[in-house]
């Protein structure tokens, strides 16, 4: 658990294991003056630093752009994101630049919206085939 001071510049968050309560992981956050996220430090319980993230965004503070880089296996991996007009995500194109260079897309589809244009119902594709929906239920309460 962690809380954000508005004015800061970094956080750190611990993962824990149930029922235990084990300490999983620790991360590292760097952020920008508007907040976001520009990069992820994961550390091991030894505190060995496991993947290193860099993130970049647009101008409407959508996340356009994260590279990982396994300190583990030394591999780099790119996601691209791309965003509708109403900043919803559109695309992602996962690219790993390991042996296998493989490059995995992912499509999003918007069908239904309520009457404040929160989605209700998204639709992904991986390399252009349906592989899930997710259908959700907003309740607003005053």
């Amino acid at each position: 658990m962690h809380a954000l001071n508005p004015l800061a510049s970094f956080i750190e968050v611990k993962t824990y294991y149930e029922p235990n309560k084990a300490l999983v992981t620790v991360a590292k956050l760097s952020l920008d003056k508007e907040g976001n996220v520009i990069e992820t430090k994961s550390y091991d319980t030894r505190g060995k630093l496991e993947y290193h993230h860099k993130y970049q965004y647009d101008k409407d503070n959508n996340c356009t752009e994260d590279v990982e880089v396994s300190q583990v296996t030394l591999k780099e991996d790119k996601s691209v994101f791309t965003y509708d007009k109403g900043n919803l995500i559109k695309q992602v194109v996962y690219l790993d630049f390991g042996e296998t260079k493989t490059m995995v897309t992912y499509t999003y589809i918007y069908p239904k919206f309520d009457n404040k244009h929160n989605w209700l119902i998204r639709k992904m594709y991986y390399n252009g085939r349906l592989s899930q929906i997710y259908d959700r239920t907003i309740i607003y309460r005053k």
